[in-house]
């Protein structure tokens, strides 16, 4: 890293490169780490997902009790 942007310099290990955080994502402690380094990344990924689990159940065909304990017990 360089000034907070991620450079493309690998490293080798013998024979074997090491990917980058470009290349590979990594995991660590729970949280994923890939490209853009910014705290805001990870909270649009997160965004995305509940709004496509919320449509997920909202167009199931349960009634709305059902729907309403999915929202709070499935999702």
């Amino acid at each position: 890293m360089r000034k907070g942007k991620v450079t493309p310099r690998s490293y080798m290990i013998g024979n074997e490169t090491i990917p980058t955080v470009l290349q590979q994502p990594v995991k660590s402690l729970g949280r994923m780490y890939s490209s853009p380094l910014t705290d805001r990344y990870p909270g649009k990924q997160v965004l995305h997902l509940v709004c496509d689990e919320l449509a997920r159940i909202d167009k199931c065909g349960l009634p709305g009790k059902y729907k309403a304990w999915c929202y709070q017990f499935g999702l």
